[in-house]
């Protein structure tokens, strides 16, 4: 979400972004430039706009990065991630050198001091064989950067894809961890309590609009939804721009207005109960 007010970080995610043009490669080479923030993985830049395949990244140069040979999928079980020093984007990790991996992965080269290196997937069958063939290499299984304001991540698997496809928190974990890192903790909203929820956030022509999504259900990770399951209490903390004045707060599926607090330039607030989704609609005047 964009803020009304100037951000101190302006941060981009391209999760896959695999056709980047040539014109966008140089308009995200002047965003980190300029001190914005990227995360990106997989093939992200790896072919032009035309589908035509590069012979390496177009933001090579942007995220520290180099191809180095063709995309590795898995006949088994997928690669880990080694451990190799210590960094934010493994805060919560503890007692473990290793960390589940992605299911696909393009090889980049070497480079100095990674934080988590490739340990290659294996066959599952027979269970003679199942077991890392290498338990460490020097493949990079991240890549980050930072200069002046600006913080780069690159991912080299699918490791959004991966977390979707097998629920796995750790990697949902991992990810958060990074784009924490790379907004300096900067969060222009937060929305927290029990529950599996998808929120995002927008300006609107009244002020802001918070949508929660509830995906709470027994099959959550296997898109679809048989049932709802609903929620409780979900807190909202939502940053204003500078001089706003917050009229009310109401919830558009629910059909009426709740309480709100305002500290400075935040608004707090409840949404009590949430079934499907819910839109709280914060009107500024």
């Amino acid at each position: 979400m964009a803020t009304k007010g100037p951000s101190k970080y302006r941060t981009l995610i391209l999760t896959n972004t695999a056709l980047v043009s040539d014109a966008q490669c140089t308009q995200l080479r002047e965003f980190v430039k300029g001190g914005g923030s990227l995360l990106a993985t997989f093939e992200t830049s790896m072919y032009d706009e035309h589908n035509k395949r590069r012979p390496d990244f177009g933001l090579a140069d942007v995220l520290g990065i180099h191809a180095a040979g063709a995309v590795q999928g898995t006949n088994g079980n997928a690669c880990y991630s080694r451990i190799e020093r210590k960094h934010p984007i493994l805060a919560g990790f503890s007692d473990t050198n290793w960390l589940p991996g992605s299911q696909n992965r393009l090889p980049v080269a070497p480079v100095a001091s990674p934080v988590l290196t490739v340990v290659p997937g294996f066959v599952n069958y027979p269970p003679e064989l199942a077991y890392p063939p290498q338990s460490q290499t020097n493949e990079p299984a991240v890549v980050l950067q930072e200069q002046g304001r600006s913080r780069t991540v690159y991912f080299a698997g699918d490791l959004e894809r991966t977390m979707w496809h097998s629920g796995h928190t750790d990697l949902l974990n991992l990810l958060g961890n990074s784009i924490r890192w790379l907004t300096r903790e900067e969060t222009p909203y937060t929305v927290t309590g029990d529950g599996f929820v998808e929120t995002f956030a927008w300006e609107t022509a009244a002020g802001y609009a918070v949508h929660v999504l509830n995906y709470t259900n027994p099959a959550a990770f296997h898109g679809w939804l048989d049932s709802t399951y609903p929620i409780g209490e979900q807190k909202a903390r939502l940053q204003l721009a500078p001089g706003t004045q917050v009229t009310r707060v109401a919830l558009l599926r629910a059909g009426h207005d709740i309480p709100h607090e305002v500290h400075g330039d935040h608004v707090s607030f409840t949404i009590p109960r949430v079934a499907d989704y819910e839109v709280a609609a914060v009107y500024a005047g």
